[in-house]
């Protein structure tokens, strides 16, 4: 796991030296500024310098924040959704799939007979009372 990048010795520096003005905004520049804000963010490949971070509130910070992370999540999203019309498409262009090679399962037996059909094994042998009004072989 790695270690918290907000807890580097360069980043509380610069954030002090930024924000010991008490300035407004650069975002709105309506409010005072109590955060400060990496104008390239650190995922994208930004870093703690004083050029790289700016003076802004917290409303403004996490709005710029938020959106940042859905445009990122929305990337991913249409990334998946291009890769999953790519492997219709590839499934499509290749025709329905081959038999599998192995045989087909067999059916199971009805549990009992059809009814325009007699069942000629006699009853007894089946455990059960004769119902077609046939006597009985012994």
């Amino acid at each position: 796991m790695s270690a918290n990048p907000y807890d580097a010795k360069l980043y509380k520096q610069n954030r002090q030296l930024i924000l010991a003005s008490k300035p407004l905004c650069a975002i709105c520049g309506r409010r005072q500024a109590n955060t400060v804000d990496h104008v390239l963010s650190l995922h994208l490949g930004g870093d703690h310098s004083l050029e790289n971070l700016q003076p802004a509130c917290l409303s403004c910070n996490s709005r710029k924040g938020a959106q940042e992370g859905n445009t990122a999540r929305t990337a991913t999203s249409r990334a998946r959704q291009a890769a999953v019309k790519t492997a219709e498409a590839q499934r499509h262009a290749r025709g329905p799939a081959p038999p599998p090679d192995r045989p087909p399962r067999a059916r199971r037996a009805t549990a009992s007979p059809t009814p325009t059909q007699p069942d000629d094994t006699p009853s007894e042998v089946l455990g059960r009372p004769d119902t077609n009004n046939r006597k009985s072989v012994v």
